[in-house]
């Protein structure tokens, strides 16, 4: 009965390992050199039927075991019997015995050496993107700015802004964290920002124009944020979110008297807006008509804004949510916050909280439901915020969770222009971020309420 062939890889490594034999002394070559070959294609034959493991037998069985057999044939011939190759043979076994002897040491140098390589690549990468969609936020910008119309200045400044603070947050980052010497900051866009703000503000412009050069105003530069804030007051003073910037200016001047009069107001205010969802509806709707046949500017401008809200938030310790929070699990520094060491602000923070539960924006909703839930003294009230908090989580998460797609084998595809276009048109209507989320959590066949199996986190 004939022997079935072997498979291929089996004759390729029979001659690689007839190149080992060559580390061998000449006469035991001759010798035992086919003996030496036929036990190593045996050897092959058991991985081949799955008798052995092939890391097993290759790299932890016969490699050193070849090495430290030819070692020790060679080193026991004499070294005026050598001839120059056997020479050069001693010399290689013995740098393989070195690395073999610090093997640990090595592996580790060199995957040091390959995750540096891994993360200069990446980091580089990803710096090159960011320039590239930085490049589009600001031709949308430069096209603001050219306008004579005050919303669109208001809307440019913002712009700038934005791209001067996430330039700011990604630059922080050391290079393992994504990091980049390709990227540093964009001062030019911080003062185009700044003047374009200062110049919206000096035309005493509608509470929207105000709301939005607000978020680009800086006093470091010379802009008047406090006189703006009053404006804001004066004009808009239902809407919470005027005196919720004017706690934060008051709480990082440290005046407490100053904290609690915006507090009150704002408890006493009609309703919160803070226009960001008007905001992205302006700027993808500008980018759609600058660029109406290019699918990718829009889908870059969209999925800039995306985080807008989030990146263009300073020292939340200032922020009224913060210190009107309830103590959040494993926080050591609750004691910090105002509502513990003032508990007589509790009755206006739980009001604020109910303002806020009723507004369309999602983190803002999310976090009166939240403070509801905690803070009520009356259970019922409770009770009933809870289906609401999970709701408002639920959509908070969907929100951040923007940018790709869960697919069926557990791995994330990123949003392409189609994806990004329609996350665009839930945004449209303009009329607030909760219906827009549950516009597009609807166009993917997704809930727009928490599941029944949905798992909140601890609070």
């Amino acid at each position: 009965m004939s022997r079935r062939a072997d498979a291929g890889w089996i004759r390729l490594a029979d001659k690689v390992f007839g190149g080992l034999l060559w580390l061998f002394p000449k006469p035991l070559r001759e010798a035992h050199g086919e003996e030496m070959r036929q036990a190593f294609r045996d050897r092959c034959r058991e991985v081949a039927r799955g008798e052995r493991g092939a890391f097993r037998v290759f790299a932890l069985e016969l490699l050193p075991d070849t090495l430290r057999s030819a070692g020790h044939e060679q080193w026991s011939a004499s070294f005026d019997q050598m001839r120059p190759r056997q020479l050069l043979a001693l010399g290689l076994l013995c740098c393989a015995a070195t690395g073999l002897l610090f093997q640990e040491q090595l592996n580790r140098a060199t995957l040091d050496l390959v995750f540096k390589a891994k993360y200069a690549l990446r980091n580089y990468s990803e710096a090159r993107e960011a320039l590239k969609q930085e490049a589009q936020m600001r031709r949308l910008a430069d096209h603001l700015s050219a306008s004579g119309n005050v919303e669109s200045k208001a809307l440019a400044a913002f712009s700038y802004r934005f791209l001067y603070t996430s330039r700011e947050q990604l630059y922080q980052y050391s290079d393992d964290r994504g990091g980049s010497p390709l990227l540093g900051k964009l001062v030019a866009d911080g003062d185009r920002s700044n003047s374009a703000a200062i110049a919206v503000l000096g035309a005493h412009p509608d509470v929207y124009p105000l709301v939005v050069a607000l978020r680009a105003c800086d006093p470091a530069l010379g802009c008047n944020r406090a006189l703006a804030i009053q404006h804001l007051t004066e004009r808009d003073p239902d809407n919470a979110y005027a005196w919720s910037l004017a706690f934060e200016s008051a709480a990082q001047n440290d005046d407490r008297a100053a904290m609690g009069d915006a507090l009150a107001r704002m408890a006493r205010s009609s309703h919160y807006e803070n226009y960001e969802t008007r905001v992205r509806r302006d700027l993808y709707e500008t980018a759609r008509k600058l660029a109406p046949e290019d699918q990718a500017f829009t889908a870059a401008i969209v999925r800039q804004t995306r985080t807008a809200g989030y990146q263009m938030v300073g020292d939340i310790r200032h922020t009224v949510r913060w210190n009107c929070s309830a103590k959040p699990s494993g926080d050591a520094a609750y004691n910090s916050r105002w509502i513990q060491v003032a508990p007589e602000i509790r009755p206006d923070c739980l009001r604020v909280a109910r303002l806020l539960s009723s507004s369309s924006n999602v983190s803002g909703a999310y976090w009166g439901w939240r403070q509801i839930y905690l803070q009520d003294p009356d259970a019922d009230s409770r009770a009933r915020a809870f289906q609401s908090l999970r709701n408002a989580q639920w959509l908070w998460m969907q929100a951040r969770g923007s940018g790709s797609t869960l697919q069926a084998d557990g791995s994330w595809r990123e949003w392409t222009a189609t994806d990004w276009g329609n996350w665009r048109a839930a945004w449209a209507s303009g009329d607030g971020e909760i219906p827009a989320l549950k516009r597009w959590l609807a166009s993917q066949g997704q809930p727009v309420e928490a599941p029944a199996d949905y798992q909140m986190p601890p609070l």
